[in-house]
């Protein structure tokens, strides 16, 4: 058993019986260059970023040296710092962790309609607008159904489900125009994209679904926690209290798998 598990590790790195180490292997893949490219925009981004930082404070005479610093610090590890009596320091910070998982939710599966476009050879430029007509569909049934009269599962299945055909259906808008007409995805998505802008403001100014002030904000959307339709957390508020973050993230993974899973290893992928 020893000679096996030493034989593995070397395969890794050292040809073994005419094959090449699995490391080599793995480096030719599609996939290991699709994470490599995602890692290297991540970090040109926050070198850009950081540049961007450190000209403006240098630019800057109300910005002490010290602070530019701290900037940097927090665009390559804002969550895992935690600042104490003004001391920044590195930790787990259950707040920041938990309020990135959150935000997290809407543009892991906002990307997903991306990817599956892009497999057929389309750009779907126009996710944005699928994202705010699918959330205007799934507040208007989270608010609009009493949960007093239907079970708040229910509702919340609803909603769901909701936010789903609507978003489908504000994407297919330029798949029938270019399928239909032929005409430019990309043009019709960036028009449906401020079409869909315009209504959500519009939709949410004429409806009694707000506060007349919250927070200092004028018409306020009310949250969905008020009559009961927010979505489980799941026990993830147990591991990170007092953030935002919600069973979202996990059906976000499930759908980012079962997406992969029908595009990379079915006929119809």
């Amino acid at each position: 058993m020893n000679n096996k598990i030493k034989n593995w590790f070397k395969s890794i790195f050292v040809s073994v019986d005419g094959v090449e180490p699995k490391l080599l292997q793995l480096t030719k893949k599609n996939s290991f260059h699709s994470v490599i490219s995602s890692v290297l925009s991540i970090l040109i981004g926050l070198f850009i970023g950081s540049l961007l930082v450190v000209i403006v404070g240098f630019a800057s005479d109300d910005i002490p040296t010290g602070h530019i610093g701290r900037a940097i610090g927090l665009i390559f590890l804002g969550i895992f710092t935690e600042v104490n009596y003004g001391i920044t320091s590195i930790g787990f910070n259950a707040v920041y962790i938990g309020d990135m998982l959150f935000r997290a939710t809407p543009l892991i599966l906002t990307g997903l309609s991306v990817a599956v476009a892009f497999k057929t050879g389309l750009f779907n430029i126009g996710a944005a607008g699928q994202y705010l007509m699918g959330t205007v569909a799934t507040l208007f049934i989270a608010l609009s159904i009493p949960s007093t009269i239907v079970p708040a599962w229910i509702i919340w299945i609803l909603a769901f489900l909701g936010g789903m055909l609507a978003g489908a259906l504000w994407g297919a808008i330029p798949g029938l125009l270019k399928s239909l007409l032929n005409i430019n995805e990309v043009i019709t998505c960036i028009m449906t994209n401020w079409i869909a802008a315009t209504l959500t403001s519009w939709i949410f100014d004429s409806s009694n679904l707000k506060n007349a002030q919250e927070s200092g904000k004028v018409g306020y959307i009310f949250p969905t926690s008020h009559n009961g339709i927010s979505t489980p957390k799941l026990g993830l508020d147990k591991i990170f209290p007092g953030s935002q973050v919600d069973a979202g993230i996990i059906i976000a993974i499930v759908i980012a798998i079962i997406v992969f899973i029908i595009l990379s290893k079915t006929t119809f992928g």
